[in-house]
């Protein structure tokens, strides 16, 4: 696109020929198209907003003009500052969401170290503690063997006595039968309770996963079915036959109003990026008006810019 002039990220200027090819707009981003005195060539273009200009008549007209492609040019600049801020409160969601992952993950990671020390001490202490265990069990063995005497001498005495019981227990077996089978009914039941509500969260768990994956397809897919209608920042094009005049004027204007700045400093500004501007007597007349009202001075001459535009055409001799 060598006839396009970028002066901000938003806003370029050309001349009429440059846009032949519609493509390049769409490449560009181009959103709104604003015109010096030409007639709507993009009528069949929903996409794109048209607005004709008309630098015919007074000076008061003409300065109306100039300030309607300001508000024009600002809507656009304040859509583009809203989409920034949306994706930028996106983008610290998704950091946030990913640092209280981080921080869950990094406290399990903790969690799990603790309990692998705290098994290990206990490892060591039960090693430790086994020489100790065998010292007693050996004097425990000793007194054991006493005592086994003198249990065999009970255990003859308990014979007697449990022979006597076991005609009771025979009498009794019936009832402890009952209650026996009551107990197991009775475990069955919690057990198969509890198998359910483990199935009833397994379940529950798998929905959610379900649901959040579904959402992730249905994302892609309205992404892919309408790939044009991703937010991207909006540009303006300014455009006049020739891009020499009119629509470097209508530039220099919107950026002496927003930026607050002097007419010299734009103009040199303009020149850099398209070297081969040429106001009309005027059009700088008017810029010149425009320099007075909003820094209280004039920065430049009708003589200089005459002068210095003689200067630049007799440059060749």
């Amino acid at each position: 696109m060598s006839g396009f002039s970028k002066v901000t990220s938003y806003l370029y200027f050309c001349d009429s020929k440059a846009i032949k090819n519609f493509e390049t707009l769409y490449k560009f981003g181009i959103s709104t198209i604003i015109t010096c005195n030409l007639p709507n060539f993009v009528k069949n273009f929903t996409d794109i907003q048209f607005y004709e200009i008309n630098f015919s008549g007074r000076e008061k007209n003409k300065l109306e003009s100039l300030m309607l492609t300001r508000e024009l040019i600002e809507k656009v600049k304040k859509q583009n500052s809203e989409l920034f801020n949306k994706k930028k409160k996106e983008e610290e969601k998704r950091t946030n969401e990913l640092k209280k992952e981080n921080e869950t993950s990094q406290e399990k990671e903790k969690e799990n170290e603790k309990e692998k020390k705290k098994e290990e001490k206990e490892e060591e202490n039960e090693a430790r503690n086994g020489i100790v265990k065998q010292k007693k069990d050996e004097n425990e063995n000793e007194t054991s063997q006493e005592k086994q005497k003198e249990n065999e001498k009970e255990n003859e005495k308990k014979k007697e006595k449990d022979e006597k019981q076991e005609e009771n227990e025979t009498k009794n077996g019936i009832a402890k039968q009952k209650k026996d089978e009551k107990q197991k009914e009775n475990e069955t039941k919690e057990e198969k309770e509890n198998k359910d509500k483990n199935e009833n969260e397994k379940e529950q768990k798998k929905e959610k996963d379900q649901k959040v994956r579904q959402n992730k397809k249905n994302r892609k897919e309205k992404e892919k079915k309408n790939p044009n209608k991703k937010e991207k920042i909006q540009k303006v094009l300014i455009v006049c036959e020739d891009g020499q005049d009119l629509s470097p004027t209508v530039v220099i204007s919107y950026l002496m109003q927003t930026m607050k700045e002097t007419l010299r400093k734009i103009y040199h500004h303009i020149l850099k990026l398209r070297p081969n501007i040429h106001l009309s007597t005027n059009n700088f007349h008017l810029l010149l008006e425009l320099d007075y009202f909003i820094n209280d001075e004039y920065s430049y001459t009708l003589d200089e810019y005459l002068h210095r535009n003689y200067i630049m055409t007799h440059s060749y001799y």
